[in-house]
């Protein structure tokens, strides 16, 4: 099929369908797609790694700390951009273009919202952060407890 450029191929075995682009050109596009895909699947498994660490009490609470007030503060901005929308409507309906000020007013408020959805997004990371920090602590320790509990367990039977 190279080089058969919107022509149906020899031999009607794929009768109706038209080559897009010629192979060469696909073959290009594909390793050029496959490639950094391949190069960030390899990269996961750094990314996956938890520090089994574990953190102080005061370090583990004020990270929650942390994450409470940015989620405190995602919520206040969230709330302050609804009201802004809707104040922002009731005042584009006296306007002569409404359509356009009322668009204007959506934007605004999706920056804000996204803004929200931001401090949100890094609560919600800090979380899990902790939370993985703790689930890593717990299994390394049942990990270091487990000969002792095997040999207990054959002792018993």
């Amino acid at each position: 099929m190279v080089g058969n450029l919107g022509q149906q191929p020899a031999g009607g075995t794929q009768a109706g369908k038209i080559a897009i682009l010629p192979a060469s050109t696909r073959e290009t596009a594909m390793r050029l797609t496959i490639v950094p895909l391949l190069i960030s699947l390899l990269a996961l498994p750094a990314f996956a790694q938890v520090d089994s660490q574990p953190m102080s009490e005061g370090e583990r609470q004020g990270k929650l700390d942390h994450a409470r007030s940015l989620r405190d503060e995602s919520e206040r901005l969230q709330n302050a951009a609804d009201a802004r929308l809707k104040a922002q409507n009731e005042a584009c309906h006296k306007k002569f273009l409404v359509s356009s000020c009322l668009e204007d007013a959506q934007k605004a408020h999706i920056e804000e919202s996204r803004a929200a959805k931001r401090k949100d997004f890094e609560a919600g990371q800090l979380e899990r952060d902790v939370k993985r920090r703790d689930v890593a602590v717990r299994d390394a320790k049942r990990a270091a407890e487990a000969p002792k509990r095997e040999a207990d367990q054959k002792a018993q039977g």
